[in-house]
């Protein structure tokens, strides 16, 4: 499906028209996740898209204003936004980075494990861009930048330890492409599964 790529301005002004009065506080969480994203991506050897990158970090919580806070229906976020942008004639790459964005990717499997309020489907991050983004938003909490352990640990949590391996391997597969520099400077290292088992033993402690 063709679509255009909107300008940076063009994307935000697009945010505004869907987020209303929430448009300032979602604003500043995008702004985030747009510039970590971009700061992994610009490390990425492989062949990558970085306006498709802004764009899709700019928009993938488009429809996020449009659940109450609470609603367990706003896990439809993603969906919605992607059928926004399409209406809106967006990119589909842009899209699919708000279709895929939430969590670590949710499957058919999650979908009927937990019984969520979803069509059944794979709502996983493929491309190199959706991964990136997802990983960079699972990273963001409000408008402040964290470290990878942060998702991991709410992950491991809040949902369980499958979620928490599937943020380990997003972290990994960059780490695998190029992602050498982390945002704090520091160098970036494969994570091992063994490390939930310190978590674990890090919050009995």
């Amino acid at each position: 499906m063709n679509g255009y790529i909107p300008s940076r301005k063009e994307a935000i002004e697009l945010l505004k028209k869907y987020t209303k009065e929430f448009f300032e506080i979602i604003l500043s969480h995008v702004l985030a996740v747009e510039k970590l994203s971009l700061f992994i991506a610009e490390q990425i050897k492989d062949d990558i898209d970085l306006e498709i990158i802004s764009r899709g970090a700019l928009l993938h919580d488009i429809a996020r204003a449009l659940y109450k806070l609470g609603d367990i229906n706003s896990i439809n976020h993603g969906v919605k936004g992607y059928e926004i942008l399409l209406k809106e004639g967006i990119d589909e790459k842009i899209a699919m980075i708000a279709r895929n964005h939430v969590g670590v990717g949710i499957t058919e499997e999650d979908i009927k494990k937990q019984k969520l309020p979803m069509k059944l489907d794979n709502y996983v991050p493929i491309t190199i861009e959706e991964i990136i983004v997802s990983y960079a938003d699972n990273r963001v909490k409000g408008d402040k930048i964290k470290d990878v352990i942060f998702p991991i640990k709410r992950y491991l949590k809040e949902i369980g330890e499958d979620y928490a391996k599937r943020m380990i391997d997003q972290h990994n597969y960059l780490v695998e492409h190029g992602f050498e520099i982390d945002y704090n400077g520091e160098e970036t290292k494969k994570l091992d599964y063994s490390l939930l088992d310190d978590i674990k033993i890090l919050d009995y402690l």
